[in-house]
């Protein structure tokens, strides 16, 4: 175990620059998205709430548009490490997964309150636990690269991790966000 410990400090040491600008990126769309809830129209706030209100969360459904989601940004990322002219796709990866989370956050708190914030922190901290270190550590990865051959083994490797996190996306937020329904009910 220490030599994953001590792999994982000189990988961090190496690369603090690069996790910087991609926490960043992250912040940047987060605020972003929160600032961007002002322009969504009534009618269509009125359509996203009922949408989150209404109770009806498909595990299946959820599972496949985490997976959908998930496998675009992978492409983005990994086709930035694979091709050096596209290397900023890494950073528009991290403004755009920003930009979403901000957005859900700041929409869910000003139509649902509290309430909102509750079925946010459900539904977007495994998100957050999982997913978000995994996709910078990716970018950060893809910024790096220097062999192809083992770019490919490890971008598959890192799409299987979120591949898995996009099954706790469908099958086990989905049971948790069902319980917060109901008490809203």
């Amino acid at each position: 175990m220490g030599m994953i410990k001590r792999g994982v400090k000189e990988h961090f040491l190496a690369n603090r620059r690069l996790y910087f600008i991609f926490v960043f990126l992250l912040f940047l769309g987060f605020v972003a998205g929160v600032l961007f809830v002002r322009l969504v129209p009534e009618g269509e706030r009125g359509f996203i709430t009922s949408f989150c209100t209404s109770g009806e969360v498909s595990f299946w459904g959820s599972f496949w548009n985490s997976i959908g989601i998930n496998a675009r940004l992978w492409a983005l990322v990994a086709l930035a490490g694979y091709f050096k002219p596209l290397r900023l796709l890494s950073g528009l990866t991290m403004v755009i997964k920003g930009f979403a989370l901000g957005f859900t956050i700041r929409f869910a708190v000003i139509t649902l309150g509290t309430r909102g914030l509750l079925l946010v922190f459900v539904s977007s901290l495994p998100n957050i636990l999982l997913l978000l270190p995994i996709l910078i550590y990716f970018c950060v990865c893809s910024a790096r690269v220097r062999n192809r051959g083992k770019w490919l083994v490890r971008s598959g490797f890192i799409g299987a991790l979120m591949a898995g996190c996009s099954l706790i996306d469908g099958f086990v937020v989905p049971i948790f966000v069902k319980g917060i329904m109901t008490l809203f009910q």
